[in-house]
């Protein structure tokens, strides 16, 4: 029997983004659609980084970290 695994991203800006990936009611199954979620909410999160770096830079807002 499938299970789907969700997760919600939301944004600065009241946006968000949904990410779901089917699963099998088994832990391999599991643990590759855990796997599958993360690899893509960094995927998107890195993108959201980069924008506001870029945004921040385009501003002239870039401080040392």
């Amino acid at each position: 029997m499938a299970c789907a695994l969700k997760a919600e991203l939301k944004c600065k800006d009241g946006s968000r983004r949904e990410f779901t990936v089917q699963a099998e009611r088994e832990l391999k199954s599991l643990t590759e659609a855990v796997k599958t979620i993360s690899s893509d909410l960094s995927v998107a999160l890195t993108a959201l980084v980069d924008e506001e770096r870029s945004a921040r830079a385009d501003r002239g807002d870039i401080r040392a970290h």
